[in-house]
């Protein structure tokens, strides 16, 4: 799973989800074109 540290440089955040008035998606998309998704906390949550 990506993390924001791993984005390349340049990479712009297209899209955030908000369910409940918390993140739960970003979306960005890189020089290249491609598109990342990052959820937020996701394997903390899943630890607990």
């Amino acid at each position: 799973m990506p993390a924001i540290k791993t984005l390349p440089s340049g990479s712009m955040n297209t899209k955030v989800i908000i369910n409940e008035g918390k993140i739960i998606e970003r979306v960005y998309e890189t020089p290249k074109g491609e598109l990342i998704s990052l959820f937020p906390n996701q394997s903390s949550k899943e630890a607990a």
